[in-house]
């Protein structure tokens, strides 16, 4: 079995959001998990709802899916199998459950300048490329990816912090490279995300 730190326990097949600051996950010693990681407008595809209602929220796929009695089918198998094969159940699974229609093809012209920008491109260059305005993007956004584009930028700013430690650089390089005013915001923006200060960033565990 498995649960959160807030004492909730975790269902056989979970939907997490996108959470504000780190969380703690505690399992016993018989249990496994299979995460799947979406991409920014990927999850879209398959709650057919607005992602930022799940925002800060770990619920019950079963929940928000017509497709329970599949679902659960799915954990069975998942029990009966090892390895390989449990990836290639889950695989299988969502690919069918996933809906034809693409994402939002403005939102995913803003994701993909945000990522190629590495979390630098300002708001107004951002409104700009895709011809909304601020609140119209924002709205799309939450839709589609489950935050702002702004918090979005944020988020892929952390990770090309990551990236750079990772490679060794020290923080003052780190703070010029990825586009911060000084080290103190660096390090008060990956506090807020992470829960610590990134000298305390193992860049050989990720944690």
């Amino acid at each position: 079995s498995g649960s959160l730190e807030e004492g909730q326990n975790i269902p056989q097949a979970a939907l997490t959001g996108g959470w504000d600051r780190l969380r703690a996950h505690e399992h016993s010693a018989d249990h496994a998990v299979i995460v799947v990681k979406f991409t920014a407008a990927g999850a879209s595809g398959l709650v057919g709802d607005s992602l930022e209602k799940f925002a800060n929220t770990t619920i019950d796929l079963t929940a928000v899916s017509h497709r329970a009695a599949l679902i659960r089918d799915l954990s069975a198998q998942l029990e009966a199998t090892t390895g390989q094969q449990r990836i290639h159940l889950v695989e299988h699974f969502l690919l069918t459950w996933l809906r034809d229609d693409a994402p939002d093809p403005l939102t995913q012209a803003a994701v993909n300048a945000i990522e190629r920008s590495r979390g630098t491109i300002r708001i107004s260059k951002l409104t700009g490329l895709v011809g909304l305005s601020q609140s119209a993007l924002e709205r799309r956004s939450r839709r589609t990816v489950g935050v702002t584009p702004r918090k979005y930028a944020s988020l892929v700013r952390l990770r090309h912090v990551v990236c750079l430690r990772e490679a060794g650089a020290d923080f003052t390089t780190i703070a010029h490279a990825a586009g911060y005013a000084d080290q103190s915001h660096l390090v008060r923006d990956f506090v807020q995300r992470a829960g610590a200060p990134p000298t305390r960033f193992d860049p050989a565990t990720g944690r």
